[in-house]
């Protein structure tokens, strides 16, 4: 179990320099050990270096069921996770859930290069 107070501070590290565009992330495929054996899906699968260590950050969207009243229904929890060096995810969690969530975010805008376009699109 990681220590919540760690993982935390990682996190608020992390946001902070992909905010400020220290951080560079790009939305690659979700490795192979993420979609086997599984019905979950991962659509965006964001991936950084952070000093020297690869990270990741996805949204795992899968499909719950009500017993009570026969129903399906889709939900989603954003994740962080340390990659091998050859891109396979070795650790993932979705605690601190909040955090996770505003990284996925600041993530998605900075593998769009949402700055980069608006200054294009503004000049």
């Amino acid at each position: 179990m990681a220590d919540e107070e760690k993982l935390e501070k990682l996190l608020i590290q992390i946001i902070r320099k992909t905010t400020e565009g220290e951080i560079k992330w790009k939305l690659i495929p979700p490795p192979v050990n993420l979609r086997s054996g599984t019905d979950d899906l991962i659509n965006n699968f964001f991936v950084a270096n952070y000093k020297g260590k690869p990270i990741a950050v996805f949204e795992r969207r899968f499909e719950g069921f009500i017993v009570e009243v026969e129903q399906t229904y889709w939900d989603s929890r954003p994740c962080f996770a340390f990659l091998s060096p050859a891109g396979t995810v070795i650790w993932e969690t979705s605690e601190l859930s909040t955090q996770i969530a505003e990284l996925y975010d600041a993530a998605k805008e900075s593998a769009a290069d949402v700055d980069g376009i608006l200054d294009s699109l503004l000049d």
